[in-house]
């Protein structure tokens, strides 16, 4: 199955059968932590197994979960990155390719909360120089809700993504539920600065149409969609919004998985190019507000 169609199925699974995972998937997934890509060689990305869920979940009780709440799973990944600039951003690519990887296998994850690193650190007895950025659980899927084949959200009243995007050849099933609120494709993208919209039509003659589709499919903690975009000639500038809501840990770990999925869409319609993460010179010709940050730019 190719990348860009496993950005519709997957989803985030919060509930999992009391069963632990087969020799032949924990093989699978301990082979996927090996080939992890990464968007910055200077970040180590390490990604410990944690075979006994039970214990993780009991022990992990009001330190880590998802808003607040330990989503209990049969086994964990610790995803833990160098500390520093770049690092959680680099454990948000290389973790979000492994979730995805893993969706192709039909196995359930689950991003968690890692803000409290060196109290998860003690509690599972870690003993490594690098920062724990987040945790995912890992399972089979209790339940396959009627609308989860593609995606699933925690805002209340959220459906699919792919409501009303006028792409035929996706056939998800929908039911009488509100629709997603998810933004437009022309919300994600400004011309060469801030608050200068792209329209549709100029996006199909670049031929980005298809990229920032798929980047409206990219999760984000409480379906925020946190990410915009501005084109700038041969670079594109991913600026993140910030929000009081959620730690800066999350939304550097978000700002990785928004280059993963902008990467793997750019890739998979012909447009090659990689992420950079060092620091952007002449940034205030951008007008980027207040309250925002560059996450990187992808270049050709």
């Amino acid at each position: 199955m190719k990348m860009l169609k496993v950005f519709e199925k997957r989803r985030s699974v919060r509930e999992y059968k009391d069963k632990a995972l087969s020799a032949a998937q924990i093989a699978t997934i301990m082979k996927l932590t090996d080939e992890c890509p990464k968007p910055a060689d200077s970040i180590n990305v390490d990604f410990m197994f944690m075979e006994n869920g039970e214990d993780v979940a009991k022990n992990l009780t009001g330190i880590a979960g998802y808003n607040g709440v330990m989503i209990e799973a049969p086994h964990y990944l610790v995803v833990m990155a160098t500390e520093g600039e770049n690092g959680h951003k680099v454990a948000g690519y290389a973790g979000e390719w492994l979730i995805l990887n893993l969706t192709k296998e039909e196995i359930g994850t689950c991003w968690l909360d890692g803000e409290r690193g060196e109290e998860i650190k003690q509690k599972l007895h870690i003993d490594s120089p690098l920062k724990v950025t987040g945790l995912i659980a890992i399972g089979m899927a209790a339940y396959d809700p009627r609308l989860a084949n593609i995606y699933d959200t925690n805002m209340e009243g959220s459906v699919s993504p792919l409501t009303d995007l006028g792409y035929p050849h996706i056939k998800p099933e929908y039911s009488s539920e509100p629709q997603s609120g998810r933004i437009s494709i022309e919300e994600l993208v400004y011309l060469r600065k801030w608050g200068a919209s792209v329209d549709a039509n100029e996006l199909a003659k670049r031929g980005y149409s298809d990229v920032f589709y798929y980047m409206r499919l990219a999760p984000s903690w409480g379906n925020r969609q946190p990410w915009r975009f501005i084109l700038d000639g041969t670079k594109i500038v991913l600026v993140m919004k910030r929000d009081d809501r959620v730690h800066d840990d999350i939304e550097e770990i978000e700002a990785g998985i928004a280059m993963l999925y902008f990467e793997v869409a750019m890739h998979g319609i012909g447009l090659p190019g990689h992420w950079n993460m060092d620091k952007l010179e002449n940034t205030d010709k951008y007008s980027i507000p207040e309250g925002h940050f560059i996450g990187g730019y992808y270049t050709f």
